[in-house]
């Protein structure tokens, strides 16, 4: 089984304050050619940051070693404790309880969180700005992503805007896990549909020299043959 873990970019799609949004100007040509001039952040949609979206020294997109981008899949399902909490932080106990089922989470793994938040994509309430400027959305303490660092996961991702919770702009949990040059995904789809363990994911970036951020495509992948990953 293939489960695509990206929404469609699109004219609709919810947009963190501040951010430009996809817009298109479409060209249909004489001989029958469909063409498309785009423009959009780099950071909207289902995206990656990587190191140098913090830190002028970190890795941009194009530097980001390849064996980064797949791995075997741990997925944290949270939805029935998360609710509509926009403050939700996921918690070191949350990764230990995930732990305690499904072993260590191991070293090069994708670790991905599933809110719920997905449900909510394409509605106002997936961001509501706040007079701070940015919105509230479920992300990680800064407790748990050192923790993550410690696992020493290839990258973290979350079905929300961002990774820290609340409408923290300081962005704990970004700087810590970027600092260490593990990349973050946000905005992904589809987490209800992958397994706690099992999967193995691919998470492919637009190779954008010089980039701290850029759109993703990242494919699940279910199968017998990767049971035992």
């Amino acid at each position: 089984m293939i489960i695509d873990l990206t929404h469609p970019l699109s004219e609709t799609i919810p947009v963190y304050p501040s951010k430009t949004r996809f817009s298109r100007k479409k060209h249909d040509l004489k001989n029958g050619v469909c063409l498309n001039d785009i423009s959009l952040s780099s950071g909207i949609g289902t995206h990656m940051d990587a190191p140098r979206h913090f830190y002028a020294e970190g890795n941009s997109i194009d530097q980001i070693p390849l064996e980064r981008f797949f791995g075997p899949a741990c997925v944290l399902h949270l939805s029935e404790k998360v609710k509509d909490n926009a403050n939700y932080s996921i918690s070191v106990e949350d990764l230990h309880v995930w732990e305690k089922t499904h072993g260590s989470i191991p070293p090069k793994c994708l670790f991905f969180a599933d809110t719920g938040w997905d449900r909510l994509w394409g509605k106002n309430s997936y961001c509501i700005p706040s007079e701070s400027g940015g919105c509230p959305y479920p992300g990680f303490s800064a407790e748990a992503a050192k923790l993550l660092v410690q696992r020493k996961v290839n990258i973290v991702g979350i079905d929300t805007l961002g990774l820290d919770p609340g409408c923290n702009l300081e962005a704990p949990a970004h700087q810590i896990l970027l600092k260490e040059e593990i990349p973050l995904i946000e905005c992904l789809a589809n987490l209800d549909k992958i397994p706690p363990k099992g999967a193995m994911v691919f998470a492919l970036p637009m190779n954008i020299q010089g980039a701290p951020e850029a759109p993703v495509r990242v494919v699940a992948f279910i199968g017998k043959k990767f049971e035992d990953v």
